[in-house]
């Protein structure tokens, strides 16, 4: 397992994306039950169910050394939110189905919680799961998220 580094970059919000992604890919029919229709890269205005959608929320950051002066080690609490949308909302919406889902979409990420081997060592966690219905364009699809954080260490040199 090697992690993924989109284009040779050092952007740290692309890279967990597609390790997420990489890792939805590699277990979703194993672990999940379901081929999803789509695993999109960030969240859509008109998502086709059964699709998940992984989106940055953000990052808090903790200064953890200097080296020499010229570079500075950083943990990053990456927050993604990888939201799950079952189907339009109708009377025959079973929440407990939605629910059953999310649970082994959570399962899945503390099954790998190396991300693909983008966090080693420090891991990530999910922090949250929910049912959430969310209007999307004219519709009103009945899904969830799961809430990750994942702990990354960062270094950054030439810092003035």
């Amino acid at each position: 397992m090697v992690a993924i580094n989109e284009a040779g970059l050092d952007n740290v919000y692309r890279n967990a994306i597609a390790n997420v992604k990489q890792v939805i890919l590699d277990n979703q029919y194993s672990e999940c039950g379901v081929r999803f229709r789509e695993i999109y890269e960030n969240d859509e205005d008109n998502p086709m169910p059964q699709s998940v959608a992984i989106e940055i929320e953000g990052h808090e950051q903790e200064l953890r050394s200097w080296v020499g002066r010229r570079k500075a080690n950083y943990l990053l609490d990456i927050s993604i939110a990888v939201w799950y949308y079952h189907e339009e909302l109708k009377p025959e919406t079973r929440k407990h189905d939605i629910d059953d889902m999310l649970w082994k979409i959570s399962a899945m990420f503390m099954q790998h919680a190396t991300i693909n081997g983008f966090v080693p060592g420090l891991a990530s966690e999910v922090d949250d799961v929910g049912y959430e219905e969310r209007t999307k364009g004219n519709r009103v699809l009945a899904g969830g998220y799961v809430k990750l954080v994942l702990h990354k260490l960062h270094s950054i040199t030439n810092v003035d």
